[in-house]
């Protein structure tokens, strides 16, 4: 299954050994002791995902003894027959698509019990769908929303001392890989104060861009907007992108970090 690298390199500090492309063919039990048969894979053509599809390789299966054997292929919902709710073949609960009812009079579902494994945002919508139609049905408006935080106002003026482009994440100290392999503890112990704020300088937004090495002045003497444009306005940076490329002789830098010009030289303060 997919894993990041992070993720990767985690389980082998706790010293996992990671078998890559093999699939399980068997489990044997003799005398008390297990023995797990796999059989490596190659990687094939494409499927509709655009991943390759692992194929097995013939003749190469291999046994390993085990202690244990734990099954992890997957997940199903768990749907007693007795709830009485009608279920699709995948035994996943049937529901109307627009009010996520079910078969049964005053039950609602949503999430992997309705959509099967996909991801917590599409689980987080049908929760807040589900609700507004419970809503309705017990008499209210369906309207569920909530003002969580007051409107931010003017937008704010972001520091001109941030890092300079291309500055490392600040590492989170962890718990040492043999404490962790003997408890659940939490394993990222979190910042300092003074990492946090380092990490925060790192970056503010993601729309920041800039023409490398060029100072501010240079910037407003055309008119245009240094380092940072407002977010969303998407004709604007467009607009101010275009014609600073019209002035060279700087480069421009758009991605999605940003760069701060530290310091400037000779030349660059004396450009007109």
């Amino acid at each position: 299954m997919p894993a990041y690298e992070f993720e990767m390199r985690a389980a082998e500090l706790e010293g996992v050994r990671v078998d890559f492309l093999v699939a399980p063919v068997q489990v044997e039990e003799s005398e008390g002791q297990l023995k797990l048969w796999l059989q490596r894979m190659e990687l094939g053509e494409m499927d509709a995902s655009g991943r390759a599809a692992p194929r097995p390789v013939i003749g190469s299966e291999y046994g390993m003894d085990v202690d244990t054997v734990m099954v992890a292929i997957g997940q199903i919902p768990g749907v007693s027959d007795s709830w009485g709710l009608a279920r699709n073949s995948d035994g996943t609960i049937l529901v109307e698509g627009g009010t996520l009812r079910t078969s049964r009079e005053g039950v609602f579902a949503g999430g992997d019990v309705v959509l099967g494994p996909l991801n917590i945002i599409e689980a987080i919508a049908q929760g807040r769908r589900a609700a507004e139609e419970i809503d309705r049905f017990l008499g209210g408006s369906g309207e569920i929303g909530e003002v969580l935080a007051p409107d931010g106002g003017e937008e704010m003026e972001y520091p001109s001392d941030l890092h300079a482009y291309g500055k490392e994440c600040v590492s989170m100290s962890e718990l040492a890989p043999e404490k962790r392999k003997r408890c659940f503890d939490v394993v990222e112990q979190g910042y300092t104060e003074q990492e946090a704020r380092e990490e925060a300088l790192r970056c503010v937004r993601c729309d920041l861009w800039s023409l490398k090495g060029a100072p501010e002045v240079w910037w407003r003497r055309r008119g245009l907007r240094p380092y940072w444009l407002a977010g969303g306005d998407r004709m604007g940076r467009e607009r101010d992108r275009q014609r600073a490329q019209e002035y060279g002789p700087y480069s421009i830098k758009y991605d999605h970090a940003p760069y701060i010009p530290q310091e400037y030289s000779a030349h660059d303060k004396q450009v007109p």
